[in-house]
């Protein structure tokens, strides 16, 4: 039986990954829109607030879009490629490295980036 620290440190690792997962999905629809996540231009708002839960994840899915970009630009030049490889079918080519193991790569370097951009 595995010590129980192992088992919360595990488990902390998957929800990281799945955070990430997450955010990409909303960053890959938005790329795959032209940078648009196919919602309008302007809502219905007073003074600059939203007045619905609808516009509030709206803006939520925007940030969370343009802060992946943000991330993932900040990636050193292979993980970035590799990034659009598997999110947006771009070509990987980099003789001496293999695809698969530079988007884990990536994954794991974009783990904390996240977490400090405080996306939840």
């Amino acid at each position: 039986m595995k010590p129980t620290r192992y088992l919360e440190v595990a488990r902390e690792i998957e929800a990281d990954y799945e955070r990430v997962a997450y955010h990409l999905a909303i960053w890959r629809e938005w790329m795959k829109n032209g940078k648009s996540l196919g919602y309008p231009d302007e809502g219905h708002a007073v003074n600059g607030a939203a007045l619905n839960f609808d516009d509030l994840c709206d803006r939520a899915d925007l940030r969370s879009a343009e802060t992946m970009d943000a991330i993932i630009d900040s990636l050193p030049v292979h993980q970035a490629c590799a990034v659009y490889h598997f999110n947006l079918g771009a070509v990987f080519r980099f003789v001496r490295l293999r695809v698969d193991e530079v988007y884990a790569d990536a994954l794991k370097a974009m783990v904390p980036m996240v977490k400090k951009r405080g996306l939840e």
